[in-house]
């Protein structure tokens, strides 16, 4: 382990750990390994399975297997690019939420335009039809009201402007 090769640390695996906790040393070598690979992952690979068949000789596999989990494990919430690409996230979900949003109020404002378009026709046809019977003196203003779920007063203003636009 003092000459820190990776054929060196390799054929450590074999020595006698003397007083050292046997994870300690195998975490030391599986990550000593790592950094002298650097961003080769196919060289770090290949002295990983170097490593696994020595270590076979000495049944640390279990501890060889920790050591690799240990060094994969990287709390990547910490970085700063994470929370750069959390932020962007946030921020484009929040403009995708409102423009949605505003579809839906537009939509829904497009609707109530249409009913109330809808209701006023309704209204300009029942005053019509009012104002028709009224005209007929067929029926009594209580009849008409009962008719069309008017009032009496309702019934009476339509008369009224009937009465007024004739003079």
């Amino acid at each position: 382990m003092a000459q820190d090769t990776p054929e060196a640390l390799i054929l450590a695996i074999l020595c006698d750990f003397k007083q050292r906790p046997t994870q300690d040393v195998v975490n030391y070598i599986v990550t000593r390994l790592k950094q002298l690979s650097g961003d080769d992952e196919q060289r770090f690979r290949n002295y990983y399975e170097m490593l696994e068949t020595l270590a076979d000789n000495r049944d640390l596999h279990a501890q060889l297997l920790e050591a690799k989990n240990m060094l994969t494990h990287v709390d990547y919430k910490r970085f700063s690019t994470y929370q750069w690409g959390l932020e962007d996230g946030i921020n484009e979900g929040m403009a995708k939420a409102r423009t949605e949003l505003e579809s839906l109020l537009s939509e829904k404002d497009e609707a109530i335009k249409l009913e109330q378009q809808k209701l006023q026709q309704e209204k300009q046809r029942v005053h019509n039809a009012v104002k028709q019977l009224i005209a007929l003196n067929a029926m009594s203003y209580q009849a008409i009201a009962d008719l069309f779920k008017l009032s009496i007063e309702e019934v009476e203003v339509i008369a009224q402007d009937i009465q007024q636009t004739t003079h």
